[in-house]
C-alpha cells in the first residue's frame, strides 16, 4: 500500500505506528471478524494503481476529484432526492433511548438498516433511479468498487447531501417498528427496547419459562416476526441484525460477543461466532486486543502509539504510560534545550500553550526545513 492512512480511513483500521503496519494487520487477521482484511489490502492495492493509471495523484485524489463529486452530483440532481426534500414530515414523535450500560452481560438482538442513508433515500425512488443497491449505483457511475465496499466513502457522500432528512427517514422507520412490535405482540413491552437510535434499536432477549421461550426461539420469533411488521408498514428498506453480550472491561469499553442467532429453539443458550472490542479507543486498540480477543501475552508493538509526534508506550499493568520513544534522527528536548535554546525561548515566547513533546517536534520540523531550505 502506497498510502496506508488513506486505507485507514476508509475501511475504519488503524495503525498505531505506520512502519508497523505489517504486523498489526496480521496480528488483526487472526481474528475472525478480520479475516476478509488481506483481501481487501489486495482490492485497495489494485484500487491505487487503476487511479494512477486514471491521471489522478493518489487513491484519496481520484475519490476526492472524481468519485465524491460525481455521485454527489447524480444524487442530488435524482427525482429521488427531490421528493425527499419536498417531503412534510409533519411533528414526527421521534424517540431516542439508551440504557445499553444497564444491559451489560445480557442477550442483546440489535437491528438497523443495511446502507442506512443509501436505503432512505432509495425509499422515494420510484423511477428505479438509484438501482437496485449502493453497489449497483457506483457500477453505473464507473466509480472503482473498492470504494463501494467502504462505509466510511458512503457516509462522506451523503454527508455531502442532506444528511439531517436521510436520518429523519431512518428514525422514522425504526421508531415505526419498535412501536407496531409492541403493539401486535402482548409479551413485548417498551423495556425491552435498552437502545433507540436515528438508525438502530436493541432489544433485550430474556427467556421467558413461563411461555415456553428459550432465548433462541424468542430471538426466531422476533426474527420471523420482523418482516411481516415492516410488511404492515410498507417499509421495504434492507435490514441487518445482530446477537450479542457487552462485558465491560472499564471505563465504558466492552468486548462484545457475537453469536449465531440460529439453533434448536430449545436450546438454553447460543454459539458463540467471535469477539470484537466495542468503545476501546484507538491508542489503545492493540493492548486490550492482545489481551481480550487473542488472550496472548503482548509484543511490545501492541503497547505503542503516536502521541503528539512521538512514540509513546502504555505499562502492562495499567492504562499508564510507561515509556516515551523519540522517532529516529529527531532530537529530544533536552538535547533541543541544549543545542538551540535561543529557538527554543523564542517559540515559547511567540506561541503560549505548548506542552515539551509539541515544542520538540516544532523545532524539530523546523530545523529540517531549515537544512532543506538553506
Amino acid at each position: 500500500m502506497k498510502d496506508i492512512s488513506e486505507f485507514e480511513k476508509l475501511f475504519k483500521v488503524n495503525f498505531p505506528i505506520i512502519e508497523h503496519h505489517q504486523y498489526y494487520i496480521n496480528t488483526l487477521m487472526r481474528s475472525p471478524f478480520y479475516a476478509g482484511l488481506g483481501k481487501l489490502i489486495e482490492e485497495y492495492e489494485l484500487y491505487e494503481i487503476f487511479a494512477e493509471e486514471e491521471g489522478y495523484k493518489s487513491a484519496k485524489s481520484y475519490k476526492l476529484d472524481y468519485a465524491l463529486p460525481k455521485l454527489k452530483e447524480y444524487l442530488l440532481g435524482t427525482e429521488a432526492y427531490e421528493k425527499m426534500m419536498s417531503n412534510d414530515f409533519g411533528n414526527l414523535k421521534l424517540r431516542t433511548k439508551d440504557n445499553l450500560r444497564n444491559n451489560d452481560n445480557m442477550y442483546l438482538l440489535s437491528l438497523d438498516f443495511t446502507a442506512a442513508n443509501y436505503n432512505s433515500l432509495k425509499t422515494y425512488d420510484s423511477k428505479k433511479e438509484l438501482y437496485t443497491s449502493w453497489e449497483e449505483l457506483c457500477i453505473s457511475l464507473d466509480i472503482h468498487p473498492t470504494l463501494s465496499k467502504s462505509k466510511s466513502f458512503r457516509q462522506y457522500v451523503f454527508g455531502n447531501t442532506n444528511p439531517k432528512r436521510l436520518q429523519k427517514t431512518q428514525h422514522k422507520n425504526i421508531v415505526a417498528i419498535v412501536d407496531k412490535l409492541i403493539e401486535n405482540n402482548t409479551h413485548i413491552n417498551e423495556e425491552d427496547f435498552v437502545f433507540i437510535s436515528h438508525d438502530e434499536f436493541i432489544f433485550r432477549v430474556q427467556p421467558d419459562i413461563k411461555k415456553g421461550f428459550s432465548v433462541n426461539s424468542r430471538i426466531n420469533w422476533i426474527l420471523m416476526e420482523l418482516p411481516i411488521v415492516c410488511k404492515e408498514l410498507g417499509i421495504k428498506m434492507p435490514t441487518h441484525y445482530k446477537v450479542f453480550k457487552n462485558e465491560p472491561i472499564g471505563a465504558g469499553m466492552c468486548i462484545q460477543t457475537i453469536y449465531n442467532p440460529f439453533g434448536s429453539v430449545l436450546d438454553k443458550s447460543l454459539t458463540e461466532k467471535h469477539k470484537v472490542l466495542f468503545k476501546v479507543p484507538g491508542n489503545k486498540f492493540f493492548k486490550y486486543f492482545k489481551t481480550h480477543i487473542l488472550e496472548e501475552e503482548f509484543d511490545k508493538r501492541d503497547l505503542m502509539f503516536m502521541s503528539d509526534g512521538e512514540i509513546a508506550v502504555w505499562s502492562t499493568e495499567d492504562d499508564s504510560i510507561s515509556e516515551v520513544i523519540i522517532p529516529e534522527g529527531e532530537l529530544s528536548y533536552d538535547e533541543i534545550e541544549k543545542e538551540y535554546p535561543v529557538l527554543l525561548n523564542k517559540l515559547k515566547s511567540e506561541v503560549v500553550g505548548l506542552n515539551k513533546s509539541q515544542l520538540r517536534k516544532i523545532v524539530n520540523v523546523a530545523l529540517v526545513l531549515s537544512d532543506e531550505l538553506f
